[in-house]
């Protein structure tokens, strides 16, 4: 079967990457359409007077409570001229319960309760009433995203009301209460009464478009760390939308099978007009490091992580090579047997203050790995290319990957403190931007394509 190839914005997965939690990795970001009806009915409602009449019916209301209860009365107090306006309104308050007639103007209980209660005068009213029927999961919802009319991918959900007709009132049945609660929800202090559904003013096929996102353990072997989804909108801040997170999680993975099948799995698909080294190198990166100062104890820890995690490259820089490095030797050798390129750099000129035997065991890892392993002395080899300006190095370098690189005080290979020790306080920074860059200029600075054993 061929491969669906999903094409996704290159910022918005920065920004989920960005947003992983600790100890996960996106597993896979896939965009799909969702299906929907989208409706439009006319309704009659109930619905708080606006503006300068809620003021006006109250004090009518009040008015008539305090005895003012005859029309001459009444245009008096309030100063008007037009008894048509005010029989008007007494009528509308009577058909709404508030008041009532017999001789005169009387408040009914419902009006006394307003009156002490402080609460809103309401009309009769028309009212078009815009909204969704989510054709999924069979859900009334508010209109409040974009509908499209076409689906932009090829794996929308099933929409399990296609066969109905448009504009059948069949959509309707049995949903008065879901709609009263949806319009109330939807339109505050506002109470819905009834409904035509053989007159639907407005029904149309159409889809939203999310994003499905699904995290696994950035760790294999950690069995805490259970995979999860979330389901996120197309918005400049990838919106998360609790509702749908909860029912995909509640049928994960089955629903993310709906959407690919295991040929068609599409992991970070990015812009076509990235070159295949971005690609690759975007691909690549680890994004669950963020930038930032690290203690001496973190570095250490970082340095540890990158010898265990690394997957194409590691560079360390780092003057001495002492007994220290002892510690880390099974962790290179690992390294190396998945293929890492390896490169340790090292020496001072007039300092050679390094393990002799452990400098044995890396000559004997490199002359086994060959090219993959590339341990340099830095002042034999520039004297050797005549680089009279460099005598070695006192740079405390590890660049992992493209994911980050570590530049401080920390010597990597000679630091032999554990926690709880008395030790000089060292910090290094921790940078996540222009990481290939770096190494690009410290194979270039020190002319390493021309080393030679």
């Amino acid at each position: 079967m061929k491969k669906t190839v999903h094409t996704i914005d290159k910022k918005h997965i920065e920004l989920l990457q960005e947003e992983c939690p600790a100890r996960y990795k996106v597993n896979e970001i896939i965009p799909f359409a969702y299906p929907y009806r989208h409706l439009k009915l006319k309704v009659r409602v109930s619905k708080p007077i606006e503006g300068a009449m809620q003021e006006l019916s109250k004090i009518m209301l009040r008015a008539i409570k305090l005895g003012l209860n005859k029309q001459e009365d009444l245009l008096m107090f309030l100063g008007l001229d037009r008894k048509t306006f005010l029989l008007k309104e007494l009528y509308q308050m009577q058909a709404q319960g508030y008041v009532d007639y017999d001789k005169a103007w009387f408040l009914t209980e419902t009006g006394c309760s307003l009156c002490e209660n402080d609460t809103l005068v309401m009309e009769e009213d028309s009212d078009i009433y815009e909204f969704l029927l989510d054709t999924h999961r069979g859900i009334l919802m508010p209109k409040h995203i974009r509908i499209d009319k076409e689906a932009k991918y090829k794996n929308p959900l099933e929409d399990k009301y296609k066969d109905f007709a448009i504009k059948d009132s069949a959509l309707f049945k049995g949903r008065r209460g879901e709609l009263s609660k949806l319009y109330e929800e939807d339109n505050k202090d506002s109470v819905l009464l009834e409904y035509d559904d053989k007159h639907i003013e407005f029904d149309a096929r159409g889809y939203a478009h999310y994003y499905l996102v699904e995290y696994t353990a950035y760790d294999s072997n950690d069995s805490t760390a259970e995979p999860y989804v979330e389901i996120r909108h197309m918005d400049k801040h990838l919106t998360k939308n609790k509702e749908y997170t909860k029912f995909f999680m509640d049928s994960y993975p089955n629903l993310l099978y709906e959407l690919t099948d295991s040929d068609e799995r599409a992991t970070l698909g990015l812009d076509e007009d990235l070159s295949n080294e971005e690609r690759e190198a975007f691909v690549q990166k680890d994004f669950n490091v963020k930038s930032g100062s690290l203690s001496i104890w973190e570095t250490k820890e970082q340095f540890i992580e990158a010898l265990k995690t690394c997957k194409k490259s590691l560079l360390i820089e780092s003057p001495w090579i002492k007994g220290a490095t002892r510690t880390y030797i099974p962790l290179i050798k690992d390294a190396l047997k998945r293929g890492v390129k390896l490169f340790i750099l090292y020496g001072i000129d007039g300092k050679n203050e390094h393990d002799t035997d452990v400098l044995d065991d890396l000559r004997e890892l490199e002359a086994e790995y060959g090219d993959a392993f590339l341990l340099v002395s830095l002042p034999k080899h520039f004297k050797r290319l005549g680089m009279r300006e460099l005598r070695g190095t006192h740079r405390k370098l590890l660049i992992k990957d493209v994911d980050y690189y570590v530049a401080g005080s920390f010597n990597f290979l000679s630091f032999n403190k554990e926690k709880g020790q008395v030790v000089a306080n060292e910090e290094s920074y921790l940078h996540t931007e222009g990481v290939k860059e770096k190494l690009e200029t410290v194979l270039r600075g020190y002319r390493l394509k021309e080393y030679k054993r």
